[in-house]
């Protein structure tokens, strides 16, 4: 069988996929000499075993109803098939807005599935929310939301402080001491919201905490932290283990 080819887009960049028997059988990273290695994850993430492939519910609540419950974190799940999910799903929300009213659904979902705006999840949910009469939504973001209220009153809006932050070329020539709130985790600083194929030139510590400069990843604009894979590195190759989850957000 020959692969078919797709091209895509995600947080940790863009690239191209073969599928091949309905999965992921490798992934080419597109124009960039630095590709993250979180890319590898998607080989065989499709059919992987971690997966969720069917709707599940807690036991509990499918046998006695909506309500507190001394299982809750404990409980079974109970697969069910799309059309029961759904009608479960649709006769739950009716029952929470005429009982309580529309602001007692939380459209709280975070999207991290899709770069870009219209495929992202909370969006869609918030669309499909509105179509039911409104919801109660989050202000900022829960990530770096302390940070996007205090900023202004301290250097300056977020936005314009994340995208103009001091280079590590700089904090390596001019920096005695760096304090970092949550720690700089090299694997949550390969991720670029509008899912950027390109790399640019930043310095990457090294592990006696010098730095050196070399092409990394252009971090989104909530990055802290080094970008730190060598330009030109090889996509390694992932042969089992369940998908990675990053985020950056330190």
């Amino acid at each position: 069988m020959t692969p078919r080819m797709t091209a895509h887009s995600s947080h940790w960049g863009a690239f191209t996929v073969e599928v091949a028997h309905g999965d992921v059988a490798a992934v080419h990273p597109l124009h960039d000499p630095d590709p993250s290695p979180l890319l590898r994850n998607l080989t065989g993430s499709l059919r992987h075993p971690s997966r969720i492939a069917r709707p599940v519910v807690r036991r509990g609540w499918l046998e006695r109803g909506p309500g507190p419950s001394s299982e809750r974190g404990a409980d079974a799940f109970v697969e069910l098939d799309w059309d029961e999910a759904l009608d479960l799903g649709a006769g739950e929300l009716r029952r929470v807005v005429e009982r309580h009213g529309n602001q007692a659904i939380f459209g709280g979902s975070y999207g991290w599935a899709s770069a870009g705006l219209f495929h992202q999840s909370q969006r869609q949910l918030h669309r499909f929310l509105n179509l039911l009469g409104g919801f109660t939504a989050s202000h900022n973001s829960y990530s770096i939301g302390a940070s996007l209220v205090l900023l202004p009153h301290v250097v300056g809006s977020a936005g314009v402080v994340f995208r103009k932050a001091t280079s590590w070329d700089v904090i390596a020539r001019h920096t005695e001491l760096l304090v970092a709130f949550g720690g700089v985790p090299l694997k949550t600083t390969t991720r670029s919201s509008p899912g950027s194929p390109r790399a640019s030139a930043s310095a990457t510590p090294s592990p006696s905490g010098a730095a050196s400069a070399s092409g990394s990843r252009r971090c989104g604009p909530s990055c802290a932290g080094p970008c730190s894979r060598r330009a030109s590195t090889p996509l390694p190759s992932r042969s089992s283990g369940p998908p990675a989850r990053s985020r950056c957000r330190t």
